[in-house]
This record gives C-alpha cells, sequence and structure tokens, in this order.
C-alpha cells in the first residue's frame, strides 16, 4: 500500500511540474485581466480565523490525527457558510448526517438548553460535537484552502461512535467554492462487531490533491476485513473533481496480538 501511494504521489507531482509554466502565466495573466470580486464581509470574518499558514505540498496523516491542535471554535453560523457547497460523493457519505448534528447541537448550546436537552438523549445518539478552525494554503490570487476540523461522539455506550474529520474548503477569487473531507479518523462499535476508518489527504499544490482511504471491519473473528483505496482530485476555480478512483477488493488480514 505505501509503494502504491508513493506511486500514486510521484505521478501526480511529475503531472504538476509538467503544467507549472503554464499554470503562472494562467495566474498572471487572470491577475491581470480579472478585478477580483469583493470579498463578503462575513467570509473575510471567518478567514481570519485560520491564523496557521501552511505550505504546499501539505499532509495530513490520519495516524496524526491526534496531534493536530484546533484553533478557534467556530459556530453554526461560520459552518454553514463553509458547507455551502459540499461535494456529494459516496467517499464522502456520512458528511450532511454529521454536519446537521453539530447544527442541532450547536443551536441547543445557544439557548442555554444543553444540558437538559443531553439528560435525555437515547443510546448511541451523538451527545457532543465540536468544530474548530485549523489552517489555511493560499493556492492563487484571492484564492485559499481552509482547513477545518470537525470533532464528534456519541454517549459511552454500546453502541458507540467517534469521528475527527479535517475538511477543506476552496475559497476562489474571494469566493466560497466547494467543500470536501481531506482526512479523518473515525469508528464505531456495537460489541462483537467494530469498524474504523482513516483517510489521510495530501495537497500537492494549488490544483492536485491525493485522499488514500483504509477500512476495517472486525467481526469478532481471527481476521480483518480490510479494504483500501486511492483517489487523485483536481482543484479549479473553487471546484473539486476526482481524476483517478482505485479502490481494492476486501482482503482479510491477521489481527495484532495483544502486547
Amino acid at each position: 500500500m505505501n509503494k502504491t501511494i508513493y506511486i500514486l504521489l510521484c505521478a501526480a507531482m511529475v503531472s504538476a511540474c509538467e503544467s507549472s509554466t503554464e499554470q503562472t502565466t494562467t495566474e498572471k495573466t487572470d491577475s491581470m485581466s480579472l478585478a477580483a470580486v469583493p470579498m463578503d464581509p462575513a467570509l473575510e470574518k471567518l478567514i481570519a480565523n485560520f491564523t496557521l499558514d501552511k505550505e504546499l505540498m501539505y499532509v495530513i496523516d490520519a495516524q496524526k490525527m491526534d496531534d493536530l491542535i484546533p484553533g478557534k471554535e467556530l459556530k453554526a453560523a461560520d459552518v454553514k457558510l463553509l458547507m455551502q457547497n459540499p461535494l456529494k460523493d459516496e467517499l464522502f457519505g456520512s458528511t450532511a448526517y454529521t454536519i446537521k448534528e453539530f447544527m442541532q447541537i450547536d443551536s441547543v448550546k445557544a439557548l442555554g438548553k444543553y444540558e437538559e436537552w443531553s439528560a435525555g438523549l437515547d443510546v448511541g445518539a451523538t451527545i457532543d460535537s465540536h468544530v474548530y478552525a485549523y489552517s489555511k494554503a493560499r493556492t492563487g490570487v484571492n484564492s485559499w484552502a481552509l482547513f477545518w476540523i470537525h470533532e464528534h461522539r456519541t454517549m459511552e455506550a454500546c453502541p458507540y461512535s467517534y469521528g475527527k474529520t479535517v475538511y477543506v474548503t476552496a475559497i476562489s477569487n474571494n469566493k466560497i467554492g466547494e467543500t470536501i473531507a481531506f482526512a479523518e479518523q473515525s469508528g464505531a462499535s456495537d460489541a462483537p462487531v467494530s469498524f474504523d476508518r482513516k483517510l489521510s489527504g495530501t495537497m500537492l499544490d494549488s490544483a492536485h490533491l491525493a485522499l488514500s482511504v483504509v477500512e476495517e471491519q472486525d467481526d469478532d473473528e481471527p481476521t480483518l476485513e480490510r479494504t483500501e483505496a486511492l483517489y487523485e482530485i483536481s482543484l479549479k476555480d473553487g471546484n473539486f473533481s476526482f481524476t483517478s478512483r482505485k479502490k481494492e477488493a476486501p482482503y482479510k488480514v491477521e489481527k495484532k496480538k495483544a502486547e
């Protein structure tokens, strides 16, 4: 799998290098010929929360999600702005549901009724959900990639689920574009069955991304069922589009013995 990722990234980097001269020329032409769209004051205020600047290429490894230090906590109005144009794809299937839950919980907190509301939750319901600004990377003239973190968990019971996802929202010429999941570590358990998902993201340059996914299902057998996939995505004018999908058939792996 590591060899495959290496090949994928190298191929994407070569492609990016081949088009770098053309891209630079285009950006210069665009900056001279196109007047910048005035930035919405609400968007300008939102971007000000992203104080951590990153250089491209930029990688977030799902195995190191706990190392990410969240920035300023965002509220429902901020997330509504960021999620104006979520890219709909089966790879991001849980996004709409978890974001909807965040919106509900944030509204309950705003009314000062969280304690009362959470006391009446059923087992397995989401009890905690937070969104934080994280970082930004410049992708062109008046254009950025905004990376933000969403953390959520259910009540500590069976069934149980949790997730920590880094989303990336494209800002193009001072306008909000599409949003996709860039990295994720999540899981769920309903004994004796459990599920684990790791999504790692690489932003190779201002126009190319690569995502790798590893999912494991444990059915209380001596082996786990593992599925792996690699995706290449392009970014243009604030829109993400898949250029390659490579998903392997599920296969069995031996469980690691407890130390």
